[in-house]
């Protein structure tokens, strides 16, 4: 088939995430072009190599798309952030240019609840710092005081969409207090899930644990502060898999140090990669993953056919993407 359409795709963050042979296959079938961009150079050069780009496939959480695409990219209909978050594509400004705007929500919920488990029950029992000993030629069992036993722990979940909530499922058998905070959610959908509906502060005050699965907005970031951990036992643990932004990390640093937090969980940071020297490094009552939360083996199927079906559908088939973030753009097409 002769390609008739073009896409500008930027690659996913790291050798993890390696697109297989076949998704260039099934785009070239449909007569699409994929020009691969650099996800480490500059916006407007990747732009450049494809101006007739008529879709904007983002794989890397960090890269940003704004006016610099925009302005370069003559034909841009939609732009597809490959993951839940779209905290790094300038919505406002595609909307303005009549743009459309999506994201791939579906594909990583079972991964990521799996991760915000793993870093929950690894915090509580203190397994880093005990692997790390064990490594360094220590045997010390002190370093898993203070343990606390599973069962009867109050799970706080900040957000509560289809991560939370597979949360909430896979840790039913732990006997488990679940609390959730989202203003945006009704406390009868949340009552439904045997989930308590509560307020920031309430959860804050009650959990002794908060696990983050809410977006980067204004009015999310850095809600997490130094007045916020003021208001957390000094028995909780913080996990984080939604975003690093959303973390003000100097006061977390000075909460863990100074014995006002137990533990925390990290996945993600507000820098990334994470820099040298950075003083969470310093702190052994932290564990921390670069990122990875959203893989797996039988994840990265679903993820590279889920954004191939999306975009193939909307340029071969006019078929909306159903995750459309901008859907006031919907109200006079056509």
């Amino acid at each position: 088939m002769s390609q008739t359409h073009h896409i500008l795709y930027i690659s996913t963050d790291g050798r993890l995430y390696q697109e297989p042979d076949w998704f260039y296959e099934a785009f070239k079938r449909d007569g699409v072009s994929v020009t691969k961009g650099d996800r480490l150079a500059q916006e407007a050069d990747n732009a450049a190599l494809a101006p007739h780009a008529e879709v904007v496939l983002n794989g890397s959480g960090r890269y940003p798309v704004t006016a610099d695409s925009f302005d370069r990219l003559e034909n841009c209909r939609l732009v597809v952030r490959m993951g839940a978050g779209y905290d790094t594509v300038d919505v406002a400004e595609a909307t303005r240019r009549g743009i459309l705007v999506a994201n791939m929500p579906a594909n990583i919920p079972e991964e990521v609840s799996d991760h915000a488990i793993s870093l929950f029950l690894a915090s509580l029992r203190y397994l880093g710092r005990q692997t790390a000993a064990m490594r360094a030629g220590q045997w010390d069992p002190s370093l898993s005081y203070p343990a606390r036993r599973l069962r009867g722990q109050t799970l706080g979940l900040v957000g509560f969409g289809r991560i939370a909530r597979l949360v909430v499922q896979k840790v039913a058998g732990f006997g488990l207090n679940c609390l959730a905070y989202d203003p945006y959610i009704s406390p009868a959908f949340i009552t439904s899930h045997g989930v308590e509906p509560v307020s920031f502060d309430d959860l804050l005050r009650r959990s002794d644990v908060i696990s983050i699965h809410a977006p980067a907005t204004p009015e999310t970031r850095g809600m997490f502060n130094a007045e916020a951990f003021a208001k957390m036992k000094p028995s909780a643990i913080l996990i984080n898999t939604a975003r690093g932004a959303l973390v003000d990390e100097t006061a977390l640093v000075s909460a863990l140090k100074e014995g006002r937090l137990r533990a925390a969980g990290l996945d993600v940071f507000g820098y990334e990669p994470i820099r040298p020297g950075n003083p969470l490094f310093d702190l052994d009552n932290v564990i921390l993953t670069p990122h990875v939360a959203s893989y797996s083996e039988e994840g990265l199927v679903d993820y590279f056919q889920a954004a191939y079906q999306i975009v193939s559908d909307f340029l071969v088939r006019s078929r909306i993407p159903e995750t459309v973030i901008n859907p006031e753009m919907l109200k006079n097409r056509p």
